[in-house]
């Protein structure tokens, strides 16, 4: 940075092509901003020869947005910022406003698709980022090539982290899902994605689903019973079991990090940050995910 208060009295100016000083510091900040012979960078202080480099360096290095002058600290952290501060449409080049106007924008016309795949020999085009983003990480551009954690099945392999997670939610995985919540609760211990106020429930016991089926079977209504259920009316005998089984009764033991949204499964989280309904990086959210995931992993095979 350009010194302060120089032994002679005057400030001279950082950059090695310049030959000038200047009396104060004021006036050497008004030098380096609007000279002709300098592109300063006021963040990192270097100096820039062609008219371009600064503004491309200050987008690529900082994150600047013109827009609002916020400096986000990355390019990626700035494309958030404008698609959430400013309604930024990358496919129009221009601000709606706000977030809430671009997604109305990328739903105004169902024909029109804003979002185009990027893989070579790909052309299809999408309406939303989460759906591009969904499509990205899709078998289609994808070889599957994880295997489950839990050795449940050595043939079956998977795309990613979500598609295990959905997984074990579905109950195909050697580990049960109650099990599953048990042991993410007691690994995430700095509260990634768990509520450390909610505590793991095991669903509707077994002796009350078979209570409430051997109602159901005699009467041939198939209504839940169990607590106060939204969700109790159903029309056959397996809807009410695969009902009674799955995790709609579950203590909504995950969060995402990024907003106060709840979900019952591991898989609600990565499905929440894949439609930009918040503000969370995925990157960062699902490397965390998959650390949690990966110590679930080290405490099961160790027990």
């Amino acid at each position: 940075m350009p010194r302060d208060t120089p032994s002679d009295g005057w400030l001279d100016c950082p950059s090695d092509d310049c030959d000038r000083s200047f009396s104060s510091r004021k006036a050497l900040d008004a030098h380096l901003r609007m000279s002709s012979r300098h592109r300063w960078c006021f963040l990192c202080s270097k100096d820039f020869l062609a008219r371009d480099d600064l503004p491309s360096h200050l987008e690529r290095r900082h994150g600047l947005c013109f827009d609002c002058n916020a400096v986000t600290g990355s390019y990626d952290q700035l494309q958030q910022h404008k698609v959430r501060q400013h309604g930024y449409c990358s496919e129009c080049d221009r601000n709606m406003g706000s977030y809430e106007a671009l997604r109305r924008h990328w739903t105004s016309d169902r024909t029109q698709r804003h979002f185009s795949c990027t893989e070579e020999g790909c052309d299809e085009r999408f309406q939303t980022p989460g759906n591009l983003h969904a499509h990205l990480r899709s078998a289609k551009h994808h070889d599957e090539q994880l295997t489950c954690p839990f050795d449940c099945d050595e043939d079956r392999t998977f795309i990613s982290y979500a598609a295990i997670a959905s997984h074990i939610q579905a109950g195909g995985c050697k580990i049960t899902r109650y099990k599953f919540n048990e042991l993410v609760w007691d690994c995430d211990t700095k509260c990634t994605i768990t509520d450390g106020t909610v505590k793991p429930s095991g669903g509707v016991p077994t002796s009350i689903i078979r209570s409430i089926l051997s109602v159901a079977k005699r009467s041939g209504n198939y209504v839940c019973s169990y607590d106060i259920c939204d969700e109790n009316m159903f029309q056959s005998y397996a809807g009410l079991n695969a009902h009674l089984l799955s995790p709609y009764h579950d203590a909504d033991l995950y969060k995402c990090p990024g907003c106060p949204v709840r979900f019952q499964g591991i898989d609600g989280v990565y499905k929440h940050i894949n439609t930009w309904a918040c503000d969370a990086n995925q990157v960062v959210i699902e490397r965390k995910i998959k650390g949690v995931i990966d110590r679930v992993k080290h405490r099961y095979n160790n027990n």
